[in-house]
């Protein structure tokens, strides 16, 4: 696990100097050894450069940037390969010789013998730089499930980029200027998607993708793109799904505890990662160190601390009952809230609505000073085994259509009740089902809705992003609304949202954070089942709780699904009450010059009123204002 930084130029020499300063701004990612590579021909000068978190193999042979024997091809690398010692034993039956004991040489081996079809066969978390001065070219790539992040810049002159955004704007060459159209985007979703990135012209490389840079000219390419193909497992039964379910996580999770450094699991004591823990714990030759958090403040009253609270209570029963050696860290009254969320912003580099990246943080900071550099997560089983209640009522809309007199008794409730309560939700439902998937998704997952974000913007009529982004997804998705619905949130919402969340605070701290559930075999063998099976008779998770029911405490079996969260609504009305009044107020909304300060004012008084009980609104635009005096109003470093 690393951060890796570069810059390829068309016309220019790439100094070692301006390598370095990329390298300092993420230095966090890998304390343990960094590297520079440089190089320079005909056609173009390269940088590369290497922040090194030693996982396996802690000796210097893993030292990066790294090269093949005859120094034509050289890579830079942030990841994990898990089928690395099944690809080692076919490299070396073809004659390569290696002189570490790293995955890291096996992706380059396996690029010197397949190119990049090899992208087809690594099974892992990776983004990675690639120069092959054999073919006058280099490339980038970004893993499936895009868990590791990969950002650049492209000026038609100069390649820049870097694990993380913060290492690009380290440059006097790229502009901190704001995307409109990923703001907008953000408004809508309440994170950044790629392609999309805050920063004009800088791109987020899509999950599953790889670009080229070769004869002057960037190409992006997809290497993985699946959608549901649910005919693969249409036959199989019921016991036959669940028996699969059981061995493929199984053997995900034996591949994710390879390490030389001591593994955890975060523990919420909800059913994933209780799962997480039990199969790594079956795995683990001695008892593992799982991490927990609960939250103490008496702001909080009995309802809403016991809300706040419950994960850390199955948290402890899970690891008592697995046999774990367990810790907690409980966030006090007296948390600098507003310090560490200053400092967080930074770390997050967008910024995100939800405040559990709080949490994430803090548990991670706790692993950290345990001796634990690798941690096993949960994210991405509620998409891949429907998980979520949303998806039992995409099931009553594909229900709702198939009633003729529902259809036709809609239009008239919303007339006769017009202005109504029941006539404006007769007229959502109509709009819901004969709208396209893009509404449909929209009204599940959107915060602001267009006309609110025309006014935050100060916009009248200009095209909304958000369906350009969701429509190619939704199509590729197949199956029925279920399937779109899941499949867009694997995408979206694990891919561009939880997995960089986990990534920039676990790299804050220098801790790898591994997903078992987005393994390659769990993740085809997901899409290959249908949604109706995964959640049959309308309880969700019904496979995966079913493959899992002898190993699971009963409590935690049984335990309805809840997210893994923070008191953020107590924090905004109280904790933060007085740093969000200053943030927000119009002479600082108006310094930054994003949004409008009186359609902001408008939000929070509508917060504050308790009109908008949801925390969500409020939390976008604090997060973005933050983001904005924070991480945008910095300045490039002097190279």
């Amino acid at each position: 696990m690393c951060g890796i930084v570069g810059i390829v130029d068309l016309q220019n020499r790439v100094e070692q100097q301006t390598v370095a300063a990329l390298c300092q701004a993420i230095e966090h990612r890998g304390p343990d050894d960094h590297g520079i590579y440089l190089a320079s021909d005909s056609s173009l000068s390269v940088g590369f450069g290497s922040q090194r978190l030693s996982i396996l193999d802690l000796s210097p042979a893993g030292h990066m940037p790294m090269q093949n024997e005859a120094g034509d091809v050289t890579l830079a690398y942030n990841g994990e390969i898990y089928n690395h010692r099944e690809l080692r034993a076919d490299l070396e039956r073809r004659g390569f010789r290696y002189r570490s004991h790293t995955d890291t040489e096996t992706l380059l081996h396996a690029y010197e013998a397949f190119g990049l079809d090899c992208l087809s066969r690594l099974n892992g978390m990776f983004a990675a730089a690639i120069h092959d001065r054999r073919n006058q070219r280099v490339v980038l790539v970004r893993d499936r499930m895009g868990i590791k992040p990969l950002y650049y810049f492209w000026d038609g002159q100069t390649l820049i980029f870097g694990s993380e955004l913060k290492a690009l704007l380290a440059l006097p060459q790229v502009p901190r200027r704001i995307n409109q159209q990923a703001l907008d985007v953000y408004l809508s979703l309440g994170y950044v998607p790629a392609p999309l990135s805050l920063i004009e012209g800088v791109t987020s490389l899509p999950a599953g993708h790889y670009v080229e840079l070769r004869d002057g000219e960037l190409r992006t390419r997809a290497f993985w793109n699946e959608g549901y193909n649910v005919a693969a497992m249409r036959e199989r039964s019921d016991d036959e799904l669940i028996a699969l379910t059981r061995q493929t996580l199984e053997d995900a999770v034996r591949r994710q505890l390879m390490s030389d450094v001591p593994v955890g699991v975060l523990l919420s004591g909800g059913l994933d990662s209780t799962i997480i823990t039990a199969l790594a714990q079956k795995h683990h030759d001695q008892p593992l160190d799982t991490f927990a958090v609960g939250f103490a403040s008496p702001s909080l009253d009995g309802s809403i601390a016991d809300a706040y609270n419950a994960d850390r209570h199955y948290a402890a029963l899970a690891a008592q009952r697995l046999g774990t050696r367990h810790h907690e860290i409980i966030v006090r009254e007296d948390l600098a809230l507003a310090d560490l969320l200053r400092d967080l912003v930074r770390s997050l580099d967008e910024p995100v609505w939800e405040a559990s990246f709080v949490s994430i943080f803090l548990l991670c900071k706790l692993a950290r000073e345990h001796g634990v550099k690798v941690v096993l997560t949960g994210d991405g089983s509620d998409e891949l085994f429907a998980g979520y209640s949303w998806y039992r009522g995409a099931q009553r809309l594909l229900m709702y259509q198939r009633l003729p007199l529902l259809n036709t008794a809609l239009p008239t409730i919303a007339k006769l009740f017009d202005g109504r309560d029941l006539g404006r939700k007769a007229s959502e439902l109509r709009h819901t089902l004969h709208g396209a998937p893009t509404v449909r998704y929209r009204a599940n997952y959107e915060h602001f809705s267009p006309d609110e974000k025309r006014l935050l913007l100060g916009t009248s009529g200009s095209p909304d992003p958000v369906d350009a982004l969701l429509a190619p997804i939704l199509d590729r998705a197949g199956g029925d609304l279920v399937e779109q619905f899941s499949f867009a949130d694997l995408k979206l919402w694990v891919g561009e949202h939880f997995n960089q969340r986990v990534d920039r605070m676990s790299m804050a701290c220098s801790v790898e954070a591994r997903v078992p559930f987005q393994d390659n075999a769990v993740v085809d063998l997901a899409l290959g089942i249908p949604c109706g099976r995964k959640m049959k008779g309308g309880e969700q998770k019904y496979l995966l709780r079913r493959a899992f029911a002898d190993v699971l405490p009963p409590e935690i079996l049984s335990r309805q699904k809840r997210p893994f969260a923070a008191p953020q609504h107590v924090w905004l009305r109280e904790g933060l009450h007085d740093v969000i009044a200053e943030l927000l107020s119009p002479e600082r909304i108006a310094a930054t010059n994003q949004l409008d300060p009186a359609a902001v004012q408008q939000v929070y008084q509508r917060y504050l009123s308790g009109a908008e009980p949801r925390p969500a609104k409020l939390s976008i635009l604090v997060m973005f204002q933050l983001w904005c005096e924070e991480v945008l109003a910095g300045a490039p470093v002097a190279v």
